[in-house]
């Protein structure tokens, strides 16, 4: 009895006209209980106008159709788990926005639920496309409406999946996306994130390099579950270490208290309140500029941290340490209640003048605080260095250890003597107290 072959197929392409301009059909043959089908897939030139930019798109279906025979094995390329991971992890941004505005004509009277909709995976932007594209029929209409009552939030922040896109886009697809697999081997991948380089021709940040690590382990994760690689492999990132990731390839800018003083006295109304309160309670930029009204409670003398402001998007907290209530000196809460008069019924604590939203940090730092700063002898402040600032004046005054990893919201105190700086002493709030008498002494 002979048994067929199974044939690892590419997929045929061929450029087809249209009316407006031209489109690229692709064909598979694909055996479904052991009948072989013809199968057609289209994309439209005005998106994708290379049949390079094709062969990218349907690298994980030719994947997918060979499972399991001996050329998938021994072809299926890597390039096909960076597109997984994108279709799983990473759905495209201006393909929801493009279908929102599609739904607003759809559902004009309910733009908060349009506006709300979200999507964990790139199928789900598939699936809501081919919605829109059924007979307007009141029970398409209302099963439309049914699916985006059900968003499914993606699982990683919209900050986080904008930076993997970064690392897929700029170092591990160019490198690996045409390697096989199984040529993916711990030697290779080890010398290659040595060879890394930055800016300026330096060694690429160590931090970077283990966000890299770590995407590629998420990666040989998902092979492993699609089953392009044995379960049972090694996974070869666990063999690779990463080192110098706590130690910094800049400096940060050190800056005393007097010198603090001197910046203030030159800054504009917002960005000196801004500076002030950000130095006195060691908020990160994105913590600073998330802030509203709300959070602080004036009887109790307290600021709840529970939001950041980064990438035009509002979400949570660095971590859940850095979810927390802050007291607030008398000095400082008299400051911010006179500031709260002056800028109207703003949600906001520092609202933008042009869009009544957050503010942007950076450019407020690059065309007010850094050249205001280096004026003073401070070249290259930042706002992270004012985070730096704040707890080495808690030091300076006394606070413990324990005490600066309270304040500044440090998951443990190794992150708060190993990165930030050396112990000190004494209670959260009697620390900010000093700290804000010192900021505001005359």
């Amino acid at each position: 009895m002979s048994t067929k072959k199974s044939q690892y197929q590419q997929g045929s392409i061929r450029k087809v006209r249209k009316a407006k301009g031209y489109a690229w059909e692709v064909r598979f043959s694909e055996w479904l209980n052991g009948k072989r089908y013809q199968r057609t897939m289209t994309f439209q030139g005005t998106e994708y106008p290379k049949e390079a930019d094709v062969r990218k798109a349907i690298e994980l279906t030719v994947s997918q159709i060979n499972s399991g025979t001996a050329g998938e094995r021994a072809d299926a390329k890597f390039g096909a788990i960076i597109t997984l991971y994108r279709r799983k992890f990473l759905p495209s941004e201006s393909r929801l926005l493009e279908l929102k505005k599609k739904l607003h004509k759809v559902f004009p009277s309910l733009g908060a639920l349009v506006d709300a909709f979200t999507v964990a995976r790139e199928d789900e932007l598939d699936e809501i496309a081919l919605m829109l594209k059924a007979s307007a029929t009141p029970e398409n209409i209302n099963l439309l409406a049914q699916r985006l009552m059900v968003p499914n939030a993606p699982e990683l922040e919209f900050s986080t999946r904008e930076h993997h896109a970064y690392l897929l886009d700029d170092y591990i697809e160019p490198r690996f996306a045409n390697v096989p697999i199984r040529e993916m081997k711990v030697l290779m991948i080890d010398e290659w994130l040595l060879s890394l380089r930055g800016a300026k021709g330096r060694p690429l940040a160590g931090t970077t390099k283990a966000s890299i690590r770590t995407l590629l382990s998420k990666c040989f994760k998902l092979a492993a579950k699609h089953e392009f690689i044995s379960a049972f492999d090694h996974n070869p990132m666990q063999l690779i270490e990463v080192k110098g990731v706590s130690k910094r390839q800049k400096e940060i800018q050190q800056i005393t208290v007097d010198q603090f003083k001197a910046i203030r006295t030159d800054l504009p109304d917002v960005l000196d309140m801004m500076v002030l309160v950000d130095a006195a309670f060691g908020l990160r930029i994105s913590e600073l500029l998330a802030l509203q009204w709300q959070d602080l409670d004036v009887a109790k003398k307290t600021v709840f941290i529970q939001r950041k402001f980064t990438r035009g998007r509002i979400g949570k907290t660095k971590t859940k340490a850095s979810c927390a209530t802050l007291p607030v000196a008398d000095g400082l809460l008299h400051i911010l209640m006179d500031w709260k008069k002056k800028i109207g019924d703003s949600e906001w604590v520092f609202p933008s003048s042009r869009t009544g939203g957050p503010r942007s940090g950076s450019m407020l730092l690059q065309k007010g605080l850094k050249p205001i700063a280096a004026k003073h002898g401070v070249p290259d402040l930042t706002w992270h260095a004012l985070r730096h600032a704040c707890r080495a004046w808690l030091s300076s005054g006394g606070a413990t250890l324990t005490t600066q990893k309270g304040l500044l919201r440090h998951a443990d105190e190794s992150t708060t003597s190993d990165i930030y700086g050396y112990p000190m002493t004494d209670d959260m709030r009697k620390a900010h107290d000093n700290l804000v008498s010192q900021l505001l002494k005359q």
